[in-house]
């Protein structure tokens, strides 16, 4: 890991811990805003909203308090406060400024996206929308996202905002479907935030009747060789094999689902569909002429312990965005879908240069852009991986990804990323819940790859916050190389923390460091969490795992 920002974070609390003289002179209010901020920041919602509530009259406050209500599905209080918030928007922003705080926090669009928003008027009208669209207050909601796209018509967010209400509006009408044809143009697909647009353009088009130019559309965006989320890529799919059920291609549009049913069993509807077709799968035959096996049917020990998948509207659901983690029995072994394109089928290059070096039997693979899809399959044996990346810098927004490092079994890959390239095989592990991913101080690595891939992490550990959580009344002496020397007697340099690692050729001493930051992790995860079930705090270990994964989705930084 490049840097930790645990002192930035402790000059955050401190900034925001009044002193006696201080808070003598501080309005109420305020001192109730820069203690609920204080308590957001280090993780306590329930705290935070007892102070933030007292504050309300002060748009930050509201507009704090809004956005943690909406979170924990109080949508009265978020209405009432984040209308609040709107009401007096120009000031929002400025007590957080006189602290120096910066808040942006990711909110979901729909089902595949999550884009930033800060305390401004386009903030507060997304949330909004957000919120009435939960409460499936369409009117409302439609206005909302109205005038959002009307503060900056070109704004793609606002634009996929209201096209996913007007999609989703009840009753549905052929006026909304003609709006949201009219509110996308055909563009190039350059990020997920794209690709969902042009989705919903297919949708509109699918239920306008317009059978052939939304299979056209479809088609286009399936075939476009651009390294999208696996979800993105799967609501794609999907839609394409509805379009084939209502044009009367019911095989193809079977096999399809039979993939999607291969790659996760309880996608969408894909089940029932399945098993309400007229074609059975067993003398169904995919488009290579082989007959289909019918698909299992899903069982308790098929379906992972789901800890938390919540979104801000705090329901549980799985197609959607969620803020949740997942740990999983990582004795079972897992394999890959025998079919569906996602492994094999991306044409995203991977060069492999081995190491010479002997790192204790450890078979070290330096690679090119992605993991190869041989170290996809190896990942997808074992079930769980050590995780490390190394960035230029602290900055989650201004900074870059220059390597991904993981750890599984006896192999290690360290991944080369250019600038702006989304690994579309890496970001298909990280949001794949049937993988464990094993992180030291994973809020600084996830922040990144969040931000970066726009991708939803998923069945995420952190060995950081286990330390944390085994010993409450130590502060310091939780680095990654303290860590390791204390648990595993494993002693590891760190000398190459500020070399560049934009080269296009690693040294071996930086081959070494990145090696040495993740083949110890699930070692020591396994360790520490055995000592957190003898003391039954297994628990309490899942609980830190969830907020972390919320704090992912909070980016705040001074």
């Amino acid at each position: 890991m490049t840097t930790s920002p645990s002192n930035e974070m402790s000059t955050l609390v401190k900034r925001l811990t009044l002193g006696r003289v201080r808070r003598f002179f501080t309005p109420p209010e305020e001192q109730a805003l820069v203690d609920g901020a204080r308590a957001y920041l280090t993780g306590d919602e329930e705290l935070a909203l007892e102070h933030l509530g007292k504050a309300v009259k002060l748009p930050d406050a509201a507009y704090l308090a809004g956005l943690l209500a909406l979170n924990n599905a109080q949508f009265d209080n978020a209405a009432t406060w984040l209308t609040s918030a709107l009401e007096r928007h120009k000031q929002l922003g400025r007590y957080l400024a006189k602290y120096r705080v910066n808040v942006t926090v990711l909110i979901p669009i729909g089902k595949l996206v999550a884009v930033p928003i800060t305390p401004n008027q386009r903030g507060v009208l997304l949330s909004l929308a957000v919120l009435y669209r939960q409460r499936e207050q369409w009117d409302e909601a439609i206005s909302r996202a109205e005038k959002l796209l009307d503060l900056d018509p070109a704004d793609m967010s606002a634009r996929l905002c209201l096209a996913d209400i007007l999609l989703e509006a009840r009753p549905s009408t052929e006026h909304n479907f003609r709006r949201v044809v009219s509110l996308i143009p055909d563009l190039d697909e350059v990020t997920a935030l794209h690709g969902a647009l042009l989705l919903c353009r297919a949708r509109a088009l699918h239920k306008l009747g317009l059978l052939e130019a939304a299979h056209d559309a479809l088609n286009a965006m399936i075939r476009r060789k651009v390294n999208r989320p696996t979800e993105l890529q799967r609501a794609l799919r999907y839609e394409r094999a509805c379009l084939y059920d209502k044009m009367g291609q019911h095989r193809r549009a079977r096999v399809e689902w039979e993939k999607l049913y291969a790659e996760d069993p309880d996608y969408a509807d894909v089940a029932d569909r399945l098993h309400a077709t007229n074609h059975p799968a067993s003398t169904s035959r995919h488009a290579n002429g082989r007959k289909a096996e019918p698909p299992p049917t899903p069982s308790s020990q098929d379906s992972p312990s789901d800890i938390s998948n919540l979104d801000t509207s705090g329901r549980r659901h799985r197609d959607e965005v969620t803020h949740g983690t997942t740990i999983r029995n990582n004795d079972q072994s897992f394999d890959l879908p025998s079919h569906g394109g996602q492994v094999d089928g991306s044409t995203t290059a991977s060069r492999v240069r081995r190491t010479d070096d002997d790192h204790d039997g450890y078979r070290i693979e330096v690679m090119s852009q992605d993991v190869t899809p041989d170290f996809l399959r190896y990942i997808y044996s074992t079930g769980k991986a050590g995780w490390d990346i190394e960035t230029t810098g602290l900055n989650w927004y201004a900074d870059r990804i220059c390597t991904v490092q993981l750890a599984c079994g006896n192999r290690v890959a360290v991944v080369q990323l250019p600038e702006g390239h989304t690994p579309q095989r890496l970001s298909q592990i990280l949001g794949d819940q049937n993988i464990l991913k094993i992180f030291h101080n994973a809020r600084f690595d996830l922040r990144f790859m969040v931000y970066h891939w726009s991708v939803i992490p998923q069945n995420v550990a952190c060995t950081l916050e286990l330390v944390r959580l085994l010993n409450p009344r130590e502060r310091a002496g939780h680095t990654l190389r303290e860590v390791l020397e204390r648990y595993l007697a494993v002693q590891i340099i760190k000398d190459q923390t500020c070399s560049d690692w934009t080269t296009a050729q690693l040294t071996q001493e930086q081959i070494r460091y990145a090696t040495n930051d993740v083949r110890y992790l699930p070692v020591l995860f396994d360790l520490l969490m055995n000592m957190a079930r003898e003391r039954r705090l297994e628990e309490a270990a899942m609980r830190r795992f969830r907020q972390m994964l919320k704090d992912v989705f909070t980016f705040r930084y001074p």
